[in-house]
């Protein structure tokens, strides 16, 4: 079911349309999965790319190959959150049915990723669920080497991964159950191998002129040009685009309300899910609140950020369920109260990349209606010089 919340989108159009409408998936994000290892070699965030290069055989792959990884990314994503239902129905903790309903209508999960078909997030969130369910048998190494393998998709799966990596181990050894050289063992082998590819990167993979050139290759049509070389530049120009990013960013009146209003849908959803002891509120808060203020200073997708701690708020309510530290099942009052704010936030509608939710998302123009936020040409005058040599265009 949550697969067709998240893809309803995608699945109509592969069946209704031959082929697959290109209008039904942003351009960005075609260009963004596009560079991969076939054609660019090892590169950052050459994995999804390399999916989507052998579904279609191509790095020019039409829209219907990013409907199919947005498919693969549900099924990777829900099979994990399923499985971890599962345990606590098996341990009779009658919870698991509201879980199972906060991840379904939830407007910051998966009915949240149907407004944006084609991204990563949900095979990134994937990554972090299976190792969510190796820390939980005790396995952190193999956790770390999951979340290792998700960061070739995209490095959220280690700034949202590692924090609950760390969380799940300062549980598990507060129980007894793990040592300190557990933790640290798998802290130290996920930061080596994130050093060891990074230099790797630089030896083996393309510079960004290369990758600019390979993402042009699946412009489907010309008007894209200029979008696919701003997700280029914003995607692989390095800590130059970064500060780009900072200057669009805080340059656009409404982001600090937003941010403010992503932080404050967070908290609602940690009373949604029942954190009610301190240890509890700790773990996710360092799970899910501290990686997105990280990701909320460096980049300007705040509704992604805020849905990727959703997911990690949901997935650190349900492993606390399954190692006991939570286990007093919610008064009369507190459902009362969960399910008023469930309420609450299902009738703001679902999040978005920019915002936290569609309610946000249509007040913001109202709100700041004089908002003139700067743009690349502002920001980083140079940033189609670092692409290489400008692009002759085909007539069409």
């Amino acid at each position: 079911m949550a697969v067709l919340v998240a893809c309803r989108r995608s699945i109509i159009g592969l069946l209704r349309y031959s082929p697959y409408q290109f209008s039904d998936i942003s351009p960005y994000n075609i260009a963004v999965v596009t560079p991969n290892y076939f054609d660019n070699g090892f590169i950052r965030r050459g994995l999804g790319g390399s999916i989507t290069y052998l579904i279609d055989g191509s790095a020019s792959h039409p829209a219907s190959s990013l409907a199919i990884y947005q498919l693969i990314g549900a099924i990777f994503f829900a099979f994990p959150m399923a499985l971890l239902l599962r345990q606590l129905m098996v341990r009779g903790d009658r919870l698991w049915g509201w879980f199972a309903l906060v991840m379904l209508v939830s407007p910051q999960l998966f009915w949240g990723w149907s407004r944006e078909p084609g991204r990563s997030d949900m095979i990134v969130c994937g990554f972090i669920a299976w190792s969510v369910l190796a820390a939980l048998r005790g396995r952190f190494v193999i956790a770390a080497l999951v979340l290792f393998v998700g960061s070739q998709v995209h490095e959220t799966a280690v700034i949202y991964g590692t924090p609950m990596l760390v969380a799940l181990w300062f549980v598990a050894w507060r129980q007894g159950k793990a040592k300190v050289s557990d933790g640290v063992v798998a802290v130290l082998l996920l930061a080596a191998l994130l050093a060891a590819a990074a230099l790797a990167q630089l030896r083996w993979g393309d510079d960004v002129a290369q990758v600019t050139a390979t993402m042009r290759g699946a412009r489907l049509v010309a008007d894209h040009a200029r979008l696919f070389d701003v997700a280029a530049y914003l995607t692989w120009g390095g800590f130059v685009a970064i500060s780009t990013s900072w200057c669009m960013e805080f340059s656009d009146a409404p982001v600090p309300w937003v941010i403010a209003a992503g932080f404050v849908v967070l908290l609602v959803y940690f009373r949604v899910l029942f954190s009610r002891t301190w240890l509890a509120k700790g773990v996710l808060a360092f799970a899910a609140l501290v990686p997105m203020v990280f990701m909320s200073a460096i980049a300007f997708d705040h509704g992604r950020w805020l849905i990727f701690a959703v997911a990690n708020a949901w997935l650190a309510a349900v492993a606390l369920r399954l190692v006991g530290t939570e286990t007093v099942l919610p008064t009369a009052r507190e459902w009362r109260i969960s399910g008023a704010l469930l309420v609450f936030l299902v009738l703001m509608g679902p999040g978005s990349s920019h915002y936290p939710s569609f309610l946000a998302e249509k007040l913001a123009p109202r709100l700041f209606p004089n908002n003139h936020p700067k743009w690349l040409a502002d920001c980083a005058p140079d940033w189609a010089a670092r692409l290489g040599p400008p692009e002759t265009l085909p007539a069409h």
